[in-house]
């Protein structure tokens, strides 16, 4: 399912149209396309733009019934495109029997947990130069859906942060496939999410891999979709053998699951 939006803007006698694909949704996304030397703004920033013309942006888990994008094309004229946001219902999830260390860590653990989130986030500013975001996903490993995007979540009966990504069950060394091409930006064992790979798939959206088994491939590699980067473990603050599989826009946690629909 694929959900165009169109915005009218009426500025200097001009009619101007934006066409919007994507999951207008909290913790959602969208992509448009704009005219060559065009300038777009989202939430107070400038949004990276392709060379062709495309740009993304995000939608947080809680973010209101509304959200306003501003383009200036190149002689100046700035039209701004209202977009309606569609509210979501999200779950309470109880994991019991994950290691305790990873619920309530010493001093050192904490350390290096904090080592790990400067590494993560930093791998999550950079920008890579890629520009296949608008391939179509497709999953990176079949199983049993044991967690979902933005459900409360208590580990061991203490609540922690909300879940930011979706969780897909599947026995130990099952391999694990690039969703759409991407270059490595990370790939490091962690505390949190163990053995841990982050993709780069342009205009600022990165994919995230977390508690594998093994790890298949390196920073710097540029995967195409469908090659094996790793297979699926239990590393980390983790339960089972599952794949943790995130979606970020910068820094803010989107629903991977909605990646599968478009396009």
């Amino acid at each position: 399912m694929r959900l165009f939006i169109f915005c009218f803007c009426l500025f200097v006698n001009q009619l101007q149209a934006l066409e919007f694909s994507g999951a207008l949704t909290q913790g959602g996304h969208a992509f448009a396309r704009v005219e060559a030397g065009s300038k777009v703004m989202f939430a107070g920033k400038e949004v990276l733009v392709g060379k062709n013309g495309w740009f993304g942006i995000g939608f947080n888990r809680n973010h209101g019934p509304e959200a306003e994008v501003a383009v200036t094309d190149a002689a100046g004229v700035k039209t701004v495109h209202s977009l309606l946001i569609t509210p979501r219902k999200f779950k309470v999830q109880n994991v019991n029997g994950v290691p305790q260390k990873t619920v309530t860590p010493n001093k050192t653990q904490n350390t290096r947990a904090a080592d790990d989130s400067r590494g993560i986030k930093a791998a999550r500013s950079g920008i890579s130069g890629f520009e296949h975001f608008l391939t179509a996903f497709k999953q990176p490993v079949q199983g049993r859906i044991s967690g979902v995007y933005g459900s409360r979540r208590t580990y061991n009966g203490a609540e922690r942060s909300w879940h930011k990504g979706l969780d897909i069950a599947a026995p130990t060394g099952t391999p694990i496939a690039a969703p759409a091409a991407g270059r490595v930006v990370f790939a490091a064992d962690t505390f949190y999410n163990g053995n841990l790979i982050i993709l780069d798939h342009g205009q600022q959206f990165f994919t995230i891999y977390a508690h594998l088994d093994t790890m298949a491939t390196a920073v710097g590699d540029d995967l195409k979709q469908g090659q094996t980067m790793g297979t699926v473990g239990t590393t980390g603050r983790s339960t089972g053998p599952h794949l943790h599989w995130g979606l970020y826009w910068g820094q803010m946690a989107l629903d991977p699951a909605l990646l599968l629909t478009d396009f």
